[in-house]
């Protein structure tokens, strides 16, 4: 089908033609932006009927499109529409902003700002989630370059990532990180086996 979303680094492509008189050579190209990137070609002799399997492999990320044309032995031509095929194996790529909390942070602040930039041309949806030891308490997402949120939170431990899809599901692999809350200050007593020192005072005349 035509302006297909592809997710791999190869295009198929097969087509047939057939004619009464014979056909002398079927072809198909692929294209890119700018000129042919690739054609394959299959001549022999005058059969009524030819096919043409071709893979091409090895693709960069971008847009293709297809053609194939026949050509009978008169030197009649023919060619098909255009398909438009789109690759896209690239994942978005997430860049913390200086407002986000280093890995393994220790903070008195009940709260969590969580800033990034999302780098991609095709972002579907971005995702940021904060768990502690007990699973996921909450998540926020976005459909934009730019995520933003800020949590309130308690003495406890936790754990957040960002992720993120663009519209081919490609997915990130996010990175971790962990930031730990403590708002009390140590408590500290005297034990029961600590020696109390007494000190005697002596007058001394002379």
């Amino acid at each position: 089908p035509d302006n297909q979303n592809l997710t791999i680094n190869y295009i198929q492509a097969n087509a047939s033609a057939n004619d009464t008189l014979g056909i002398q050579n079927i072809s198909i190209f692929l294209y890119n932006s700018s000129d042919v990137v690739n054609q394959s070609n299959y001549s022999f002799g005058d059969f009524q009927y030819l096919s043409l399997f071709v893979n091409f492999t090895n693709l960069v990320d971008g847009n293709y499109s297809l053609n194939a044309s026949a050509t009978d032995i008169a030197n009649r031509r023919n060619a098909t529409p255009e398909r438009h095929l789109r690759i896209d194996r690239t994942a978005p790529s997430i860049d913390f902003s200086s407002l986000t909390s280093e890995n393994n942070t220790n903070t008195s602040y009940l709260y969590v700002n969580v800033s990034a930039t999302i780098r991609d041309i095709r972002i579907n949806n971005d995702t940021v989630y904060l768990s502690n030891a007990t699973g996921l308490i909450n998540s926020s997402t976005f459909r934009s370059a730019n995520v933003s949120v800020n949590w309130s939170l308690q003495d406890d431990s936790y754990t957040f990532i960002v992720r993120s899809y663009d519209t081919f599901g490609n997915g990130n692999e996010p990175s971790e990180r962990s930031i730990r809350v403590d708002t009390h200050a140590p408590l500290i007593n005297w034990t029961d086996t600590t020696m109390l020192t007494h000190l005697q005072t002596q007058n001394v005349t002379q």
